[in-house]
């Protein structure tokens, strides 16, 4: 938003700018709640009409946001969870902010961002009635179609205590494995390029295995949450033996994370054998 809007202004305000009116060099690539105005026609609008509607609403949105004291904790709580600067992400942060306020107006009967209990959200309809701004009634379907899309934040979050938090660059981590072979580098991974380097079958069996050894159980169960999300759904019940029917075992990774779950984990906790519960 930075490059693109003044690169806009700069070429109707300049020499030929009655030019450039209907013409856009440029992508507004940030995505507004109902989504990015790829190719310039998703408004119906062009050239500065485009610019100053999109603008217009963008500036509601960020002033939604902006109403919120602990919207700066909640961004570094976001971050940890993910693992990325909101900043290098294609996401609309108005429906996140939104999301977590339903979230915690449901729970404790008042707006706000910082949520430290995990219970059920009922009322939805209700509570984004509560709110009597014109952007949250635009949109109001596409906030509830997406509201179950969306995950709550908490500052405690499983993600934030696994792995690295300085967003380790993948390539750089990538080239220094493949010289040193040291699976210990592999921590300093993101957990979502930890699970997009696995994938790439760049282990032979005995890291893997050894990877897999040197993990926490917390750290066991991030990754799980992630190669199957209903893990991570609020009150979902499930047991060990669902959980590795799962996973996918043609693929390496996930075969010998199946592997060691049943020969290691269960024989370290014996009491999860057949049993369902919250996971």
């Amino acid at each position: 938003m930075k490059k693109q809007i003044p690169f806009f202004i700069q070429s109707v305000t300049g020499k030929d700018a009655l030019f450039h009116y209907c013409d856009i060099s440029v992508d507004l690539d940030y995505p507004l709640i109902d989504g990015i105005p790829l190719y310039h026609d998703m408004y119906h609008l062009r050239g500065t009409d485009l610019v100053l509607y999109y603008l217009k609403r963008l500036s509601e949105e960020n002033h939604f946001c902006s109403l919120f004291d602990d919207l700066e904790t909640f961004i570094e709580d976001y971050e940890k969870t993910i693992k990325t600067s909101v900043y290098d992400l294609q996401i609309n942060f108005f429906e996140l902010v939104v999301h977590q306020c339903i979230t915690h107006i449901s729970i404790y009967n008042s707006p706000g961002l910082i949520i430290h209990d995990k219970k059920e959200v009922k009322e939805i309809n209700s509570i984004i009635s509560f709110f009597h701004y014109p952007m949250i009634d635009l949109f109001k379907e596409n906030i509830i179609a997406s509201f179950n899309k969306i995950p709550i934040i908490y500052p405690q979050d499983s993600y934030q205590i696994t792995f690295s938090h300085e967003s380790a660059d993948f390539y750089e981590i990538l080239n220094q494995f493949e010289y040193s072979r040291d699976i210990t580098l592999l921590k300093q991974l993101s957990i979502y390029d930890l699970i997009d380097f696995l994938e790439q079958d760049i282990l032979i069996n005995e890291e893997y295995t050894a990877f897999m050894s040197s993990l926490t159980a917390i750290e066991i169960v991030s990754i799980l949450k992630l190669i199957i999300p209903e893990l991570d759904t609020f009150l979902h019940s499930t047991s060990i033996a669902d959980i590795i029917s799962e996973l996918d075992t043609s693929i390496t990774y996930q075969e010998i994370l199946s592997h060691y779950i049943t020969t290691e984990v269960l024989n370290t906790y014996p009491q999860y054998i057949k049993k369902e519960g919250s996971f």
